[in-house]
């Protein structure tokens, strides 16, 4: 589409508009831009000590750590800086769950000793907690949980069913759950660790399952059900097949280390993963540089970014062997922008931007602390001829004078060194831009905190709640 008149603009805008939050920008929610790192090498705040897993609600952080095998899940509102959360806030770390064997405590009675990667799923207005858990008696599992209080002691556990690897199988056939995510109709996915078990043939895929959430908790001798989704029973083989760049089955070796974490995009059309902590050398032609962040269409399963060491773009930097022994953990996607006003807005999160999260461990040797890292990633370019008192970047904090800044920007990073930039945003404060642009590539335009009016001559007004979506191929001219 090649759109120059003003009026046949505006109707275009009216055909394209969406809500410009991030959770509704269908299709625009490639969130590669890495912003910031916060907690940064972190040895104080309370949740410091073999981190695990990040998952959020609208107001609060949740994260689980297994120190020395004693598991606790934390509950942090949003507001709390993270680099400073003690000991004592909101954590639960004697769980009892109800099951087969009677009501037990997860850890002391039944031997799980590790939380893996969370996420909290909104099903019926209700936020439920998903936990992975490793090393229990009946293997590896999912426990459901609500967490509706404030206080430790409002933790309730619904139950957890085993992760099974075939639905006739027994549970110690599968080797890890170490992270989980829900797609957007309510089915849970999770891995094998590093991706494969021995009859994948070295290939990697995904374990789908569907979950009985409209009875979770009403049947005291199976109060959880996950249901394997297996396309076919006759062979062991995964839910999913994960593919590479051009389409291929993904080996192992495309994508080192264990499994450590993973999300869907709000609108479905991503999946998230993190992998890494392979070891030094990781062996079987893996190394740190397969490993990291790693980004999956869900439509056909095949990757389409991942992060890199070394570069500033969609950086996740870090060395699993000695001597530092950083491990990637979970991650999570929130936007944490969208209610900033404007650049000196602070927002919610204290030193915290971006919608994408991705948790570092750096596994210290035993008579110093472990570190904490949390990287942040961003799939907006920002816009606000008003800034001042910085070198602009586009980052929500220090946003570009000019539209044609942003876009130059942007463009400029159409390609990285994994992936191609091709779902973002460009956001434009409340004012008048009068620029000629065309825009020619594939991106999503929406104003920021009001009105704002793009154009020298034939001029276009974005208004909050209106959008325009450039698609591939497609070309937009402002004169």
């Amino acid at each position: 589409m090649r759109i120059v008149a003003a009026g046949l603009l505006v109707m275009a805008i009216r055909v394209l508009g969406t809500a410009p939050v991030f959770g509704e920008a269908d299709g625009y929610q490639q969130s590669f831009r890495y912003v910031s790192e916060y907690p940064l090498d972190d040895t104080g705040t309370g949740f410091v000590d073999e981190v695990n897993g990040i998952a959020h609600d609208d107001n609060h952080w949740y994260i689980t750590t297994s120190t020395g095998g004693n598991p606790s899940i934390w509950k942090i509102p949003v507001t709390q800086d993270l680099s400073n959360v003690h000991t004592g806030m909101r954590r639960n770390d004697a769980i009892i769950c109800p099951t087969k064997y009677g009501d037990k405590n997860l850890q002391t009675e039944l031997g799980y000793t590790h939380y893996g990667d969370l996420v909290a799923h909104k099903h019926n207005d209700k936020y439920y907690l998903l936990v992975p858990l490793e090393k229990g008696i009946d293997g590896p599992a999912i426990a459901v949980f609500l967490w509706e209080g404030e206080e430790a002691e409002d933790l309730v556990c619904l139950g957890y069913d085993i992760v099974k690897l075939n639905n006739e199988d027994p549970p110690w056939k599968n080797n890890s759950s170490a992270w989980c995510a829900v797609d957007k109709g309510g089915f849970v996915y999770t891995s094998p660790d590093k991706w494969s078990i021995p009859e994948w043939g070295g290939e990697t895929g995904l374990l789908k399952y569907s979950l009985n959430w409209n009875t979770l908790g009403s049947d005291p001798q199976n109060p959880v059900k996950l249901t394997l989704i297996d396309p076919d029973p006759s062979i062991n083989n995964p839910s999913v097949y994960l593919l590479d760049e051009n389409g291929d089955r993904l080996t192992q070796a495309g994508i080192s280390g264990s499994s450590q974490g993973g999300e869907f995009s709000p609108d479905g059309k991503l999946l998230y993963v993190s992998s890494g902590s392979c070891g030094s050398p990781c062996g079987d032609g893996m190394t740190d540089e397969l490993g990291g962040i790693h980004v999956f269409e869900t439509d056909g399963w095949r990757r389409v970014a991942r992060s890199d060491k070394s570069t500033s773009f969609f950086k996740y930097d870090f060395t699993s062997g000695s001597p530092v022994y950083e491990e990637p953990e979970g991650l999570t996607i929130w936007d944490l922008e969208e209610q900033r006003a404007s650049y000196l807005d602070p927002g919610l999160a204290p030193n915290i931007q971006g919608q994408l999260h991705v948790l570092l461990l750096q596994n210290n040797i035993p008579w110093v602390p472990d570190s904490l890292f949390l990287f942040h990633y961003t799939n907006t370019t920002y816009v606000d001829y008003s800034g001042y008192g910085f070198t602009p970047d586009g980052t929500i904090g220090r946003p570009y004078k000019t539209v044609g800044e942003a876009l130059t920007f942007y463009n400029q990073n159409e390609t990285f060194v994994h992936g191609h930039w091709t779902g973002g945003r460009i956001k434009i404060h409340t004012g008048s831009y009068p620029e000629a642009l065309t825009f020619s590539r594939r991106m999503q335009i929406v104003p920021w905190s009001g009105k704002a009016v793009v154009g020298s001559q034939g001029r276009v007004a974005l208004t909050p709640g209106g959008a325009i979506n450039i698609q591939s191929g497609g070309t937009l001219k402002l004169h």
